[in-house]
């Protein structure tokens, strides 16, 4: 779907988006119509990889034109006056996929600012499974909502914040329909709320996600073992058993499912009218992707990162880091590092980020050959959005690998990253010897302020580490940050409204 394409979209549906005059019921035909012919044009044959690419082009396409703000307005109509259940069913559907954590950031701004619909979303999650999913999807993509440029937002900050203002109504809502009997309304609730900030997921949740996460890689399971917070059905069977238990559970679902879609077909097709229903096979199970699974594993492992390299002591959670662990998340995550699609590959690698400083994560990520391999191309690779964290892995491992004579083939063979990772080690080495320093932690609007700060700790002679200043000297922000905090005696944040809302600034909080 090109932009040529987008805009007679675009211009079609504002031809028909006149539901008061007296062709409302034919304007109303044609626009349900535009929004399956939207929705088939996105159902193609074609690599999942490709076909997640397309669907992302598309989304930003119709989210840069007025065609999804139309969309939204139109479906926030029907929702208000209870009329036209077809079209809200096709208009949901069209919504989710367009949302999916591996499509359009923009088309989620869309949703997210629209003051209407996003209510009416939060108010049918409970009745409307499409709804769950489209609100699933934006707590999901929270992170990387920015400003999309059909929504005209100021900044980023105002999709962020017109969308938190919701966030404690969907909480509650996300913590009943996890409790569901129902798999793919629990899955899809479970991992909304393992996103959400300082959400710290109950420990049968965390074991269910990371079950479905096993599924949705093609994972065999033989790491699961059982343990207290397991069902009593569950206890001492093999992981084995369970899966064809969750394999039976999920066909007898889909059976039911595809009879009650035939028959929604078949009255449709007598109405002549098309009820759209959307599936994805690919890099899911129970209907959610692998993607969101991995970042509902990245943000509970965020939540618990150790202060200090080999500490235990965690920043907040219950247990979940450690609980992941013994699961082995290590190795599904650098099963799942190797996916082909950018944003998935880009979340296991950040958990791993996370994960790189625990001694036992640490002996099992240097194991596999195929993983560290990866890491090296990405070291090499400045382009690539997980280069700093693959640098920061290799960093943490070094000393382990140069232990591992099947290793020696890569660091041989790859000089230039072989010397600069040394340099790296000693330069850190010298930092931790040298004299504690007050790491300046600031958003940039308050930068004026914290080099008043900086300049008087100067001036009494105390080291300071402010980015400004000493960010040059290394590759990357993420590693000079690691650096910072990580050596720091005292660590300052200058808090203000804008600073809880920078991601950088609340990565080094954590971080620290």
């Amino acid at each position: 779907m090109g932009s040529t394409f987008s805009r007679k979209i675009e211009a079609d549906l504002k031809k028909c988006s006149d539901w008061d005059g007296d062709n409302k019921t034919e304007n109303k035909r044609k626009f349900e119509k535009l929004v399956v012919k939207i929705f088939t044009n996105l159902q193609t044959n074609d690599p999942f990889e490709s076909k997640m690419e397309e669907r992302k082009k598309a989304g930003d396409e119709m989210a840069k034109t007025d065609s999804i703000q139309i969309i939204c307005d139109k479906l926030a109509d029907s929702f208000e006056t209870k009329e036209d259940l077809e079209f809200v069913d096709n208009a949901l559907v069209l919504l989710q996929m367009l949302t999916e954590p591996e499509c359009s950031a923009d088309v989620c701004s869309v949703v997210a600012l629209h003051e209407r619909l996003l209510p009416l979303l939060v108010s049918s999650m409970n009745k409307k499974p499409q709804s769950l999913a489209i609100i699933h999807n934006l707590v999901v993509n929270e992170a990387e909502l920015k400003d999309g440029l059909a929504a005209k937002s100021e900044s980023p900050v105002q999709t962020k914040n017109q969308f938190r203002l919701h966030l404690n109504k969907i909480q509650e809502k996300l913590q009943l329909l996890a409790k569901s009997g129902d798999e793919k309304t629990k899955l899809l609730a479970t991992v909304a709320l393992a996103c959400i900030r300082d959400s710290s997921l109950e420990p049968d949740l965390v074991r269910f996600m990371f079950i479905h996460l096993c599924l949705a890689l093609d994972e065999d399971q033989k790491n699961l073992t059982s343990d207290d917070d397991d069902d009593d059905d569950d206890k001492g069977k093999p992981a084995k058993d369970k899966k064809e238990g969750k394999k039976k559970q999920k066909s007898a679902s889909d059976n039911k499912e595809e009879a009650v879609s035939d028959k929604k077909n078949k009255s449709a097709s007598d109405d002549k009218k098309v009820v759209l229903s959307y599936d994805e096979k690919e890099h899911r199970s129970s209907n959610c992707s692998a993607t969101a699974m991995e970042r509902g594993v990245r943000h509970q492992l965020k939540l618990e990162t150790p202060i200090n390299a080999g500490s235990t002591k965690a920043a907040k959670g219950n247990g979940t880091r450690q609980k992941l662990i013994q699961y082995g998340i290590v190795s599904l995550l650098g099963k799942g590092a190797m996916s082909k699609l950018q944003q998935e590959r880009t979340a296991c690698i950040e958990s791993l980020w996370y994960l790189c400083r625990d001694e036992t994560c640490k002996l099992e990520m240097v194991e596999d050959e195929a993983f560290i391999d990866l890491l090296f191309k990405l070291n090499g690779n400045t382009s690539d959005p997980s280069y700093e964290q693959a640098a920061f892995i290799l960093t943490n491992l070094w000393d382990h690998l140069k232990k591992k004579p099947k290793h020696l083939y890569l660091i041989k063979s790859k000089d230039g990253n072989q010397l600069d990772i040394e340099k790296r080690m000693q330069e850190n080495q010298e930092s931790k010897e040298s004299a504690p320093h007050v790491m300046l932690s600031y958003q940039t609007n308050s930068r004026h302020t914290i080099l008043e700060i900086k300049q008087k700790l100067d001036e009494q002679g105390i080291k300071t580490w402010m980015d400004q200043f000493d960010i040059r000297k290394y590759r990357g922000a993420l590693e000079a940050m690691a650096d910072g905090v990580e050596n720091c005696g005292v660590f300052l944040m200058g808090v203000s409204r804008k600073y809880q809302e920078s991601l950088n600034c609340k990565q080094g909080v954590v971080y620290y």
